[in-house]
């Protein structure tokens, strides 16, 4: 398990699995390779609080 930072500034490993380091950084490089994924979870993030906010309301 990975917990990845939307600000784009690096990443947590929380648990390896059958990875190892090297294999993780490599996984983590592919998919932030350009902002597309990046600018994904941060829309996605950025609905859940909007949800979040209404339920609260």
């Amino acid at each position: 398990m990975v917990r990845y930072k939307l600000n784009g500034r690096g990443y947590k490993i929380h648990d390896h699995g059958k990875f190892s380091r090297r294999e993780i950084k490599a996984i983590v490089m592919h998919f932030t390779a350009d902002n597309t994924t990046l600018e994904l979870l941060n829309e996605r993030f950025k609905q859940m609080k909007e949800k979040v906010n209404e339920i609260l309301s």
